[in-house]
């Protein structure tokens, strides 16, 4: 074992002094990375598209290439012959030439990864050990080809030659140089016959999130069969000496284990996505049909159209039913409109909206019923919630998940990260509370330690999917002065976070607060501020990064709706209310207002002072939406629903009417509310197009034109179930006007 061991560490610093090797595991590399890199700019999804590039391209090269030429130099150079002399078994040689290439591959990669990560700031050292072994994997895959061109050719040459016929037809055709998408049809057919494309899909789902499901399975068996299968016909005609040449029957066994050896991941993937259709074939499926849809990015062109599901997916998206499909159940709604359902992107699901004392209910009921009734009633089909107690939201996610029951997606973000004393914690809410129920949905930090201490901590307890974060000063003549994180507090929060693969949502109500955020490595802004318009540098700061913002532009319209008594209250709001917040609104007791404790001839005063307070923040509210939506930032619709008036469900409704009041039109308002968010967190829902989740809603009339016609809904579709909004509301209440 000691002489193994010694052959294995000749090898390894063998092959750093050899001038190949040292070329394809550290210069290589930084050329690809310098050239793809700059072209994709700073948007961290480009980016990690990149690495998944690159991470492929370096495998292939530096095994092709490098390991190739060691093993010819090891021959040439009379080291094996020497071998031959010793009780070395020729699997110990060959198997101690694999090992030391792993640890010069792991080598590349660290280096790759330090280099990529220092330069484009990726945010990909979260997936560091998931990605090593990848690369490892493909490593050991391409070293099975290594070995058996090293053993049919006589000269480094002819290596090279060997290795350049089966490389660059690689990097062109596998989407490793030009992305797959830009190549003609048959191009990427020949690319998905080739070795490469099963790695480099493997990579993608690594870095880019791209789902690979079953085929994750699939890919790990193919490309260790073809290091297994290349390393044992290397061993089956293995030659010790530089003057051995081969039978010619020996040539044509090893070039026909070639042939095989690279055909193995394409079998494997064409195995794998038959075994796919087998099981899709065999899910229900019918066809919906619709006069218009809307994707979540446009209107589609054809009218009518045909939306396949099969199980809870979309199968096909088209203006006439394909082969296979004609004698499938149609579901005629060719006199309305389709589009994906509606994603909440920032709720307090815990929050009650207006507390109405029920002896026969309990929070667990109130909240299934906002699930059910308020959100899948209102055409909303995911979630995101914070500063939530998250036992009770967890519990319903896995009771979904393992029932098919009727609720719609969470993302689940936990507990809010805030300085001793920050918002929320002045909130009258968090006061009543004790230390204890505080912590389940506030996190106080002080020091940056205190911030990753507290995250890794809570990461401990549950796994989450957002991190928030309060970094909120006040603003003295609207609320007040407010204890506020440090920037590097907050930076270090931001930072544990990323490093854990989660990303943050930070709070803010100025523009300081705004880009510092930005600065400090924020994925997302809460709230737009209320101070002044945002300056040019600190958009195109946000621009570049790629910074999202969900503005929650309706919860100060309902501040003013309040403070000049409108109503604000509907039927179909009424119709998705628990029965005694129905009765109590129905009857004009619109609930507790702290103006009624001031005396009456001080109320109105102080009304008209809120009134107008309020008016000048709503303004420079859609001040700040406008730019933001004029210089390009992504926006996407939450409604902060569990404020006072913003109801759960129907307040995201709210909030795509009040990013159109803000000056989007109807179609970048419905965006926001569903194809953005999409987009840019990767979901499986929120587009209509084939392989998305098929959640979808049902509407008698136009989105595209007025957005208050998502009040017309009539069904919804979740993860491929048909469900009658009536079903979803109670029967006896029925009288909205989708049935008109």
């Amino acid at each position: 074992m000691r002489a193994w061991w010694m052959w294995v560490w000749l090898i390894f610093i063998s092959s750093l002094r050899a001038r190949v090797s040292l070329f394809f595991s550290f210069a290589f590399p930084l050329m690809f990375m310098l050239v793809f890199g700059y072209l994709a700019g700073r948007d961290p999804r480009r980016l990690r598209f990149v690495a998944a590039q690159m991470f492929t391209m370096i495998v292939v090269a530096n095994t092709l290439f490098a390991l190739t030429q060691l093993m010819l130099q090891v021959r040439q150079k009379g080291v094996l012959r020497r071998l031959h002399t010793t009780p070395m078994s020729r699997h110990q040689v060959l198997s101690g030439i694999v090992a030391a290439w792993l640890l010069i591959s792991s080598l590349t990669f660290v280096w790759m990864l330090m280099a990529f990560e220092s330069l484009f700031h990726a945010k990909l050292l979260p997936k560091l050990l998931g990605l090593w072994g990848l690369y490892l994997l493909g490593a050991l895959a391409f070293a099975g080809i290594a070995l058996m061109i090293a053993n049919l050719v006589d000269t480094p040459e002819g290596a090279a030659m060997a290795a350049n016929v089966l490389f660059f037809p690689m990097l062109f055709f596998c989407g490793l140089s030009i992305p797959s998408f830009l190549l003609p049809e048959p191009i990427q057919q020949i690319g998905k016959l080739l070795p490469a494309y099963a790695l480099f899909e493997f990579f993608q789902g690594a870095t880019w999130g791209k789902y690979l499901g079953g085929m994750t399975l699939v890919h790990t068996v193919s490309l260790l069969l073809m290091g297994v299968g290349g390393y044992a016909a290397a061993l089956a005609v293995y030659r010790w000496d530089p003057e051995q040449r081969l039978r010619r029957a020996q040539y044509l066994q090893l070039m026909g284990a070639l042939i095989l050896l690279l055909l193995i991941p394409w079998a494997g993937t064409a195995v794998g996505q038959s075994a796919q259709q087998i099981r899709a074939w065999l899910a229900p499926r019918y066809i919906l049909k619709a006069k218009h849809l809307f994707d979540g990015e446009r209107v589609f062109a054809a009218s009518p159209v045909y939306i396949g599901i099969q199980g809870d997916r979309i199968a096909f998206v088209s203006a006439t039913i394909p082969q296979g499909w004609q004698r499938v159940r149609v579901h005629d709604w060719s006199n309305g409109w389709v589009m994906p359902g509606l994603i909440e992107m920032h709720a307090h699901l815990e929050s009650p909206v207006v507390f109405v004392f029920d002896p026969s209910s309990d929070p667990e009921d109130r909240l299934r019923h906002d699930l059910r009734t308020g959100y899948l009633g209102s055409g909303v089909m995911a979630v995101r919630s914070f500063g939530d107690d998250s036992a009770l939201l967890r519990r319903i996610r896995r009771i979904a998940e393992a029932t098919a029951a009727p609720y719609p997606h969470l993302m689940i973000a936990g507990p809010i990260f805030t300085a001793p004393g920050g918002h929320p914690l002045e909130l009258p809410a968090y006061r009543w509370m004790s230390e204890k129920d505080q912590a389940k949905r506030v996190r106080q930090v002080a020091t940056p330690a205190d911030a990753r201490t507290a995250l890794q901590a809570l990461l401990k307890e549950f796994r989450l999917d957002w991190i928030k974060a309060i970094y909120d000063s006040g603003i003295p003549e609207v609320y007040g002065r407010l204890p506020c994180l440090s920037r590097e507090t907050l930076a270090a929060l931001i930072e544990e976070a990323h490093r854990h693969g989660l990303p943050v949502a930070v709070h803010i109500s100025k523009v300081s607060e705004l880009r510092e955020a930005v600065q400090a490595g924020a994925d997302m802004i809460e709230h737009t501020p209320l101070d002044a318009p945002i300056d040019e540098p600190t958009l195109k700061a946000m621009k570049q990064r790629g910074v999202a913002v969900c503005p929650t532009v309706f919860v100060g319209e309902a501040r003013l709706q309040a403070f000049a008594e409108q109503n604000r209250t509907d039927e179909f709001l009424l119709q998705r209310l628990m029965p005694p917040l129905r009765e109590q609104l129905r009857s004009g007791n619109t609930g507790f207002h702290w103006l009624e404790m001031m005396p009456g001839a001080y109320r109105d005063m102080a009304r008209r002072t809120l009134m107008t307070q309020t008016e000048r923040l709503i303004r420079m509210v859609y001040t700040n939406v406008q730019r933001m939506a004029q210089a390009g930032i992504p926006l996407v619709a939450g409604s902060d629903a569990g404020n006072p008036d913003v109801f759960h469900g129907v307040g995201l409704l709210n909030e795509l009417e009040a990013l159109v009041r803000a000056g989007l039109t109807p179609v970048e308002a419905l965006r926001a509310g569903t194809g953005t968010p999409a987009r840019l967190f990767r979901l499986p829902f929120g587009r209509v197009a084939p392989g998305q989740q098929a959640s979808l809603i049902l509407l008698r009339h136009d989105p595209t034109r007025d957005v208050r016609n998502l009040r017309t809904l009539h069904a919804i579709i979740l993860r491929g179930q048909y469900i009658p909004i009536t079903s979803l509301i109670e029967p006896q209440r029925v009288r909205s006007t989708t049935h008109r």
